[in-house]
């Protein structure tokens, strides 16, 4: 407990010239010891609006002189209580205490006492610790374990000499080594300080938490999971997953997107430790579905992609000779590539590569780009006039069964137009509002398909 030692003080003065004088000096903190520095509480009369301009101050081995200079208006009277400081810090021992109030070079007022410093009144940094911590032990403070009954409020520092924010020690993170803490100390008393040592107990890693992307569509390569862990995990774990107990292989088609655990044994007097890879799904590659197609001998602007059907648009096709000849919807010069089969490949990593068969066949002259062919893939379609710029009439040769629709899209795959399944074997579509370009008009749905281009203009 601290003591409080109340000043001795006198006053020598009586009140001066307009009513300026100090009555009374306290301190701030009291009692006072050494290496702490003090604010003294000046109280006394003056004028209202009395503002200490300037301090002189003399410090000897026994005696501390303040001088206040004086500033604002010189004439009415009203009590003041101000603050001087912080000062100091002092060494131990008694002082002869003085205060002077001044104005204009004239002494108006003197105050004198005794001031008290007692010896230093030094913190508690406790005593030399050793501590041992399992590396997936619960974060904990660093106070809490040293030894010796440490006074809070110090700073601690870590074993790279970096100073820590808090004394938060997060075990499998925060470094094992010597941690100090310490009291900053003003003059003439030193730092206080003491040092906590931390070492790790050996124990078995499960390594890190990760994440995985992971291909789910049937007959994909299956994907270890042990190597996705992050840090250094031991083998000889067990593992759990979405669907129970798992052996750590991820099976597309079978295994289920969702959070692996990942635990091993500990070491006594350690527990055992887990990590978990979270899988999030991937789609499978989506190619879509092939089928056949007859162009013209000499068309070097086919548009493959309209006999797909389902196709992801980020694939490539390739012609008969597996060479990359454009992307999903680019006119493909089957004129110089020739007739044969022309592949189209998507590949969505992580999952492997989907491919499309369209079967393309040249007519031989006098058919023409642009011109209908009798002969339209599935043999059932006639779409009349074409090129065209109004109505479109569209034989349908047995007319649609049923779970078919005759629609009409642009070659980004939009349907544009829809009719429902009828027998009937004609048809019309409006392409007047149409901007010039190539479109494509097919059966869809159940059954049969048949594709047919169709050039607007």
């Amino acid at each position: 407990m601290k003591l409080l030692y109340p000043l001795a003080a006198c006053l020598l003065a009586a009140p001066m010239a307009f009513g300026q004088q100090i009555t009374n000096v306290t301190t701030n903190p009291s009692p006072l010891h050494a290496c702490e520095q003090v604010t003294y509480n000046v109280m006394g009369t003056g004028s209202p609006g009395i503002v200490f301009e300037y301090l002189s101050i003399v410090n000897t081995e026994t005696s501390i002189s303040i001088v206040i200079q004086l500033g604002g208006p010189a004439s009415g009277s009203g009590s003041f209580n101000k603050p001087v400081g912080p000062l100091g810090p002092y060494a131990e021992g008694t002082y002869a205490l003085t205060f002077s109030l001044e104005l204009d070079g004239s002494t108006l007022s003197t105050w004198t006492g005794s001031l008290t410093v007692l010896p230093p009144d030094l913190p508690n940094p406790g005593t030399y610790t050793t501590y041992s911590v399992c590396p997936n032990a619960s974060p904990f403070s660093l106070l809490s374990v040293m030894d010796g009954s440490p006074d809070p409020g110090g700073a601690w520092m870590d074993p790279n000499s970096v100073i820590m924010g808090n004394d938060l020690f997060v075990p499998g993170v925060s470094p094992a080594g010597d941690y100090m803490y310490y009291f900053d100390m003003l003059a003439p008393c030193n730092m206080e300080l003491q040092f906590l040592s931390i070492t790790y107990l050996e124990n078995n890693s499960a390594g890190e938490d990760a994440s995985a992307y992971l291909c789910t569509a049937a007959g994909a390569p299956g994907t270890d999971l042990f190597p996705l862990l992050g840090g250094s995990p031991d083998a000889g774990g067990t593992w759990s997953g979405p669907g129970g107990v798992s052996n750590g292989i991820f099976i597309p088609g079978t295994s289920q997107p969702g959070t692996y655990t990942y635990q091993v044994a500990g070491i006594a007097p350690c527990a055992g430790t887990t990590a978990t890879v979270t899988v999030t799904g991937a789609p499978p590659s989506n190619a879509g579905t092939g089928g056949e197609a007859e162009f013209c001998y000499n068309d070097n602007a086919a548009y493959l992609s309209a006999y797909l059907s389902g196709a992801a648009v980020d694939g490539v096709w390739m012609d008969p000779a597996g060479v990359g000849i454009g992307l999903f919807n680019s006119p493909i010069d089957v004129s110089t590539y020739g007739e044969g089969v022309y592949y189209y490949v998507v590949e969505t990593p992580p999952c492997p590569a989907d491919t499309a068969f369209l079967e393309v066949t040249l007519l031989d002259p006098p058919c023409t780009v642009g011109m209908v062919d009798a002969h339209a893939t599935g043999g059932r379609l006639q779409v009349v006039p074409n090129p065209a710029s109004g109505h479109v009439a569209v034989e349908v040769a047995g007319g649609l069964s049923s779970g078919q629709y005759l629609e009409l899209l642009n070659m980004d795959g939009k349907v544009l137009q829809r009719l429902a399944s009828s027998p009937t074997a004609y048809h019309t579509f409006d392409v007047s509002a149409l901007s010039p370009g190539v479109y494509v008009v097919r059966i869809s749905g159940a059954g049969d398909r048949a594709v047919q281009r169709l050039l607007v203009h």
